[in-house]
């Protein structure tokens, strides 16, 4: 090799050094813009799940109120996936028990956890309810995206609004809502024995909700497949 390739060749080297060093410098960057970009779509979902909160009403026949915060749940672990659906759920929390009243019935504080308050177990739920049905639904996704690489293109499988990525968020939902009744019962019957027997407790704080609570999961599920079906028409 003459001395001019040489020389060139460490001119190619440095320049692909140079070129893999900016690239390196843009991915961080966009990871970080895409960092931000979900703890702003996260703080957004926070501020739902606190006016979510403020839609309730007290019923006659249980000490347990009917409010739109599952929906809101379900809805951040859905669009938001495992870990920020969490977040949301975490923000909303630490906004609450700092004394905010964005509780339902505009209730705050750590007292809410504590008699004659007997709801802080389905607040307890949130952040473990959000993450599982964000966990959910993407391996759901994951999968119906691993069926569409290998039956393409003789079989193509739509995108974010197939019939798998639906029955998975349906799946979801399902799996946060038990969460949800879990904890609120379990905390339920734990703060009012021996007035409540473990199955009064269950049809006082799961028996009442479960059409109603469905209903919010169909709707948090339409939302995000109505999203998704949007966002996969502007790409």
């Amino acid at each position: 090799m003459t001395g001019d390739e040489i020389k060139i060749a460490e001119r190619q080297i440095g320049d692909s050094r140079v070129i893999e060093s900016l690239t390196q410098t843009v991915q961080c960057e966009n990871r970080r813009l895409t960092t931000v970009q979900k703890w702003l779509m996260a703080t957004v979902l926070t501020g739902v799940t606190c006016l979510a909160a403020q839609l309730s009403a007290k019923l006659p026949f249980t000490p347990v109120p009917v409010t739109m915060q599952v929906f809101a749940v379900l809805l951040s672990g859905l669009l938001l996936g495992s870990r920020w659906g969490a977040v949301v759920q975490v923000q909303y929390l630490l906004l609450g028990f700092s004394g905010a009243p964005v509780f339902a019935l505009g209730t705050g504080g750590i007292s809410v956890l504590l008699f004659p308050h007997v709801t802080g177990g389905y607040l307890l739920s949130y952040p473990l309810a959000a993450f599982l049905v964000g966990w959910i639904s993407e391996r759901a996704e994951k999968r119906q995206h691993e069926r569409q690489a290998a039956t393409q293109p003789a079989y193509p499988i739509p995108d974010h609004s197939g019939i798998a990525s639906l029955r998975g968020r349906m799946l979801a939902c399902g799996a946060g809502l038990i969460v949800i009744y879990g904890f609120g019962c379990t905390w339920l019957a734990f703060l009012s024995r021996p007035l409540l027997t473990p199955l009064q407790a269950v049809i006082l704080g799961a028996g009442w909700f479960v059409a109603w609570d469905a209903c919010k999961a169909l709707a948090a599920v339409a939302v995000v497949q109505k999203l998704r079906r949007r966002s996969s028409r502007v790409r």
